[in-house]
């Protein structure tokens, strides 16, 4: 396997998770690392506030990685609860200038996060989740963001697997070049919308060998 598109993916990823977001975010965000404390490694928020660009009226969504369930919430039923069936999921209203914020939050350890974003979990949920946009409000240090965009590279390239496996690209379109554009933009319509570091990374690629898809080892499941 050619690790070097992955590598070119994930920092793609990365730099995707450093975009923008609203000051109402940031504040939610110092609020599950208020409740949480130093076992959060990072905070993501994502969803369709994030996608909108404004979250007047909206419930915002998050995930709190965090370092263990015990860090997260001691010894007890909650860290036993989240281990045995991630991730663990909260409802929370908060105050603000004479308002309420409102937010759902995700609660994972960093372990359960990195194998949920593979081909090898069964479940979709946290992968279909971080094939899209995101931005890491919180990190611990450069080292997690790092990791989450190796993570979030992982998402993708599943989402990719899962969606060759729905819909096969035609290798006699592909290897024909007055239908070759054709059949890419077919293939990229099926993308996440909104995910512009996947798309920029896939175009130019798709007609690369199918068996290997764009170099990243990606296998029909």
């Amino acid at each position: 396997m050619n690790s070097e598109p992955r590598a070119e993916l994930a920092a793609l990823m990365e730099a995707e998770h450093r975009g923008s977001a609203p000051r109402e975010a940031h504040v939610l965000a110092e609020e599950i690392r208020r409740r949480h404390g130093a076992s959060v490694d990072a905070v993501l928020f994502y969803g369709s506030c994030l996608r909108r660009d404004y979250v007047e009226g909206g419930v915002l969504d998050f995930y709190a990685v965090v370092d263990s369930y015990r860090g997260a919430y001691g010894a007890g039923l909650l860290a036993l609860s989240n281990a045995l069936l991630p991730p663990n999921t909260y409802y929370v209203e908060l105050p603000f200038e004479g308002g309420t914020l409102r937010m759902k939050y995700n609660v994972v350890s960093t372990a359960d996060f990195s194998h949920a974003c593979r081909p090898e979990s069964l479940h979709s949920i946290i992968w279909a989740r971080f094939c899209q946009p995101a931005v890491v409000l919180h990190a611990r240090d450069e080292s997690v963001r790092a990791r989450l965009g190796v993570d979030a590279a992982e998402a993708a390239v599943t989402m990719v697997s899962r969606m060759l496996a729905l819909h096969p690209v035609d290798r006699q379109r592909m290897d024909r070049p007055d239908l070759g554009d054709a059949a890419e933009a077919q293939f990229l319509r099926f993308l996440i919308p909104g995910n512009l570091a996947l798309v920029q990374f896939l175009e130019g690629r798709v007609n690369d060998s199918l068996d290997d898809l764009v170099g990243l080892d990606v296998h029909l499941i």
